[in-house]
This record gives C-alpha cells, sequence and structure tokens, in this order.
C-alpha cells in the first residue's frame, strides 16, 4: 500500500516479469480483485495514481471522499486485522492513520498484528514508545541514516525466502498449487449458465450485455492468474493453446459490448466469435482439470514415498492451515 502517486514500484515488479494488481481507491473493479484471493501481487495506490488524474487525491474533498469508501475500507479493516505492516517514509502523527489503527484494535478486542514503524533514531522517547504500542499497536524500529532502509529490506526479503522442504513437504505445497487452481476453475465454470448461446436474430439489451460483461470480468482475471502462476509449467497445459484462448478472453468485453445497435451481419460475425470462445473455454475447463488429475498422479508417485507415515502427513497440513 502506498501514498504516493509515482510509478516506481510496479515498474520494478514489471521489469522482474510479475504481474501485479494495481488500483486505486476509486477504481471499484479492480478493488474487488485487490480483496479477492490470488497470488498475484498486489498495489493499492490510496491517493491515487499520476497517470489516472481523476484518482489522485490532493483535496480536502478528494480525501474525505476516500475516507468514505466503503470498498476501501473493507478492504483496508481486513489486511490490518490479518497482517503486519511496516510503515516505510510515512507520517506516524497522521490523526486519521492513528485513529484508523486504534479502532482497528478496539474492534478486535486488541487481538490484531503488531505493526512496526521505521523511524529515526532520536525523533521519539520512551514514552511514545508506549503510547504507540498500547494504544495502536506499532512498535519503532531505529534507523541512523536512509541506508538502513535498504538494509532493512534486504533482510526482511532474506528472511522470507522458504527454507529447503523435504519430499513430503514440497508433495503437499504441490498439491496446494492444485487446490487453488480447481478453486478458480470451479469460479470460472460458475459464471456460465448452461443455456447460453449468442443468436445472431436476438435483440439484445444494455442490462444483458452489462450482466455479461462482468461475467467476463471474472473469466478475464482468472487467465490473468493462470498466466502470473504459469499455468503451463504447473500442470503442462500447452502453452500455445493457452495463449491463443487468453488473446481471445481479454477480446470478450469488447465483443459483447458491441451487440447493442450494431448491424446484422457485425451481429452474426460476433455471435459467431462468442460462441466458439465459449465453447473453447468450456474445453478448456474439462482439459484443465485432466491436467490437474495427472499432475497429482505424477506428484505422488514422485513424491509420496512408503517411509512417510499419515502422522507426519496430518502434522504438516496442519502447520500449512
Amino acid at each position: 500500500m502506498t501514498t504516493n502517486y509515482d510509478k516506481l514500484i510496479e515498474n520494478v515488479m514489471i521489469a522482474n516479469k510479475e504481474n501485479p494488481i494495481i488500483s486505486t481507491s476509486k477504481n471499484s473493479d479492480k478493488l474487488e480483485q485487490i480483496h479477492r484471493l490470488s497470488l498475484r501481487k498486489k498495489i493499492l495506490k490510496i491517493h491515487g495514481d499520476i497517470d489516472e488524474s481523476n484518482s489522485l487525491v490532493l483535496s480536502e474533498t478528494d480525501y474525505m471522499e476516500t475516507l468514505d469508501n466503503q470498498m476501501l475500507n473493507v478492504i483496508l479493516n481486513s489486511y490490518f486485522h490479518r497482517y503486519s505492516f511496516v510503515f516505510l517514509g510515512c507520517s506516524m502523527t497522521d490523526p486519521d492513520v492513528l485513529i484508523f489503527l486504534k479502532q482497528i484494535k478496539s474492534i478486535f478486542k486488541g487481538y490484531s498484528p503488531t505493526h512496526y514503524a521505521l523511524i529515526r533514531r532520536g525523533e521519539n522517547n520512551a514514552i511514545d514508545e508506549y503510547i504507540y504500542k498500547t494504544i495502536y499497536n506499532i512498535e519503532f524500529l531505529y534507523i541512523d541514516n536512509h541506508d538502513d532502509v535498504t538494509d532493512f529490506l534486504k533482510h526482511t526479503v532474506n528472511l522470507q525466502k522458504t527454507p529447503q522442504k523435504n519430499d513430503c513437504e514440497e508433495a503437499i505445497e504441490e498439491h496446494n498449487k492444485l487446490n487453488y487452481l480447481e478453486f478458480l476453475l470451479q469460479n470460472m465454470e460458475n459464471v456460465y449458465e448452461d443455456d447460453i448461446y449468442y443468436d445472431d436474430e436476438h435483440t439484445y439489451s444494455n442490462n444483458f450485455i452489462v450482466d455479461n460483461i462482468k461475467s467476463y470480468k471474472i473469466i478475464g482475471d482468472t487467465f490473468e492468474e493462470f498466466k502470473t502462476i504459469d499455468l503451463c509449467k504447473v500442470i503442462s497445459y500447452p502453452s500455445g493453446e493457452f495463449l491463443q484462448l487468453y488473446d481471445k478472453v481479454n477480446n470478450l468485453e469488447k465483443e459483447v459490448s458491441e451487440l447493442v445497435g450494431c448491424t446484422k451481419q457485425r451481429q452474426s460475425v460476433l455471435c459467431d466469435l462468442l460462441n466458439d470462445t465459449r465453447e473453447e473455454l468450456v474445453t478448456f475447463i474439462e482439459d484443465a482439470i485432466v491436467y490437474i488429475r495427472i499432475k497429482r498422479i505424477k506428484i505422488n508417485e514422485k513424491f509420496v514415498k512408503e517411509d512417510y507415515n499419515q502422522q507426519l502427513m496430518l502434522e504438516i497440513y496442519k502447520k500449512q492451515v
């Protein structure tokens, strides 16, 4: 999360071939993705993005609108309750930040994670430490100069590096990835109605188009997720077939929105494209499930051996839960 307008964070992620979800506080579609379960990196730009002038929080009115944003508030409450945050370059005297953290601690009866703030040594005293810890659940981490920030970030990255796992732990981790893929496939399957079919003789209403676009956004987001986790490597799905379908999925919203008010000839073309893509998506879901099943068998044959008893498996699962 950042209050900066610049694009430094996302530029670094993109340069590292990551595919982050980026949202401002005024983009409800992207905020929904930020809140949703996902393996993609997420960037929440609370005060806006330099490339989206209408998203910038500059005036007091803009600021009040941000505070009144219910979707943003749900996300902030959820994240600050579940995760420990580190405040970097953020003023710890901002009353809105402090009131928010105090409310979180009060709502959950004190059972909220401890948060941390990098503070230049000498700017606070023991009384400040006590107040921030007891009221706002923030602990200070002291630094002497700006170079310490870089050292701190490198250290935290190293701490997050996964230690070497044994065969049993690797098997469970692989199965968890497959469980997540199945979850995404089921979500995508649920947005389709079994009897949906585009007819070039039908006159489509705006309400119909809006409902369809919502479904295609879910499908589009799911394909972005598949691309991020590299579906083709995880379950050996044919890369060429996936990329072709990925391109078609990206055109779904545009194609269905053109159905209103277009010529009969154009409607016929669009209906054929939409129906073909639908059939390919149905086939993709069925094939992907088969690839997942094959992968599960291969994992079991490779990792799960007789010397790993049931009790050990249960203990590892409990740790991950």
